[in-house]
């Protein structure tokens, strides 16, 4: 088993009146990459700031590698934090800027010299040591910025949003880029993101988190296939949420038909099913519902098709062929996957 690097004891903030946190526990093993997940002022940032040591907490413990770190100042704890906004020193050049922790802890400049050499070569900015920043583009300030919080080898790389500021291809190569530098220096990263597809692009395990809690943590495959409640659910990505009968013998009732599903449900229950789990067609298949159009989208290559039945039940589906030639009120057959669906608590 992988040995625990971090563990967050009963973690509680309040601001005046305002509880940012309300209780928050959480262990991250040697080497992981987790992510928190949230909208904003769910908590996620003022929890990163408290395990840097910029912000107090309430109450509650921190213990980075078996030593309680709670009321150490940031200096003292062997962990580095990357910012949105890069934090570098404009008078300083990208080498400098790099090495500027080593220079103020005392290394020679040989030394200095040669992990910075490392540092550029990880981030992919060979060459590039004698520029400034206002000489550079905003991915090549975040990759400056990652090579400074890891080239004192902290223990935890904590990120802040840090692709927040840019462009959404900028982004997906960033994505990318992080997670090999993650993979490759195998130092444990904690990353705050309310972007789903970077958490889910990246992370070894998610943790989603909603009004100060964390409200449900896994892999981004099982947070993804099986949510919880409806607001991770809706946070989450394309998905429907609808009402059906639960019955006996694993069956449910959903427009007047009978289907099995891998759950037990009684009475009145929330279901998840993912846009991908619907299939629309414009001609009846076996055991498809009958449905009108209400509206076509595009995400990429895909139509998002959303429908209404007869009982008033609103699911949408997908349909590979975007030039399909459907249209609003046009009627439809839906097909659902019954193997995918998911129970929701709320």
């Amino acid at each position: 088993m992988q040995e625990e690097i971090l563990r967050l004891e009963g973690i509680e903030k309040t601001f005046g009146s305002v509880k940012a946190l309300d209780g928050i526990s959480l262990s991250v093993k040697r080497g992981e990459f987790v992510s928190l997940l949230g909208p904003s002022g769910c908590g996620k940032t003022t929890l990163l700031r408290i395990i840097a040591g910029l912000t107090p907490q309430s109450a509650g413990s921190v213990i980075l590698d078996g030593k309680d770190i709670t009321n150490f100042p940031p200096e003292k704890r062997a962990v580095n934090t990357i910012f949105q906004s890069y934090a570098l020193f404009p008078h300083m050049t990208v080498e400098e800027n790099i090495g500027y922790g080593l220079k103020i802890q005392g290394t020679k400049k040989g030394e200095i010299k040669e992990k910075v050499a490392e540092m550029l070569s990880l981030v992919s900015l060979d060459g590039c040591e004698k520029k400034y920043p206002s000489q550079l583009s905003g991915g090549q300030k975040q990759r400056v910025a990652i090579a400074r919080g890891l080239i004192k080898k902290p223990e935890i790389l904590l990120l802040d949003e840090p692709l927040g500021a840019l462009d959404l291809q900028l982004r997906r190569y960033l994505t990318d880029e992080i997670k090999r530098i993650h993979q490759e220096t195998k130092t444990t990263f904690i990353y705050i993101t309310h972007d789903r597809d970077e958490a889910m692009n990246m992370s070894d395990r998610m943790i989603i988190m909603n009004k100060g809690k964390f409200v449900q943590e896994g892999t981004p495959r099982e947070i993804y296939k099986n949510p919880k409640t409806r607001f991770v659910a809706d946070f989450i990505g394309l998905s429907n949420v609808f009402e059906a009968q639960g019955l006996e013998d694993k069956k449910i009732s959903f427009c007047d038909r009978l289907y099995d599903v891998p759950f037990e449900a009684k009475g009145k229950v929330s279901l998840c099913l993912r846009t991908e789990d619907v299939t629309v067609s414009v001609a009846p298949t076996e055991n498809s519902l009958e449905a009108k159009v209400t509206g076509k989208s595009y995400v990429g290559g895909i139509a998002v098709i959303s429908c209404i039945f007869p009982d008033g039940s609103i699911l949408s589906g997908t349909k590979q062929d975007k030039n399909l030639d459907i249209n609003t009120g046009d009627r439809v057959f839906v097909t659902l996957d019954m193997d995918s669906i998911s129970p929701l608590e709320d």
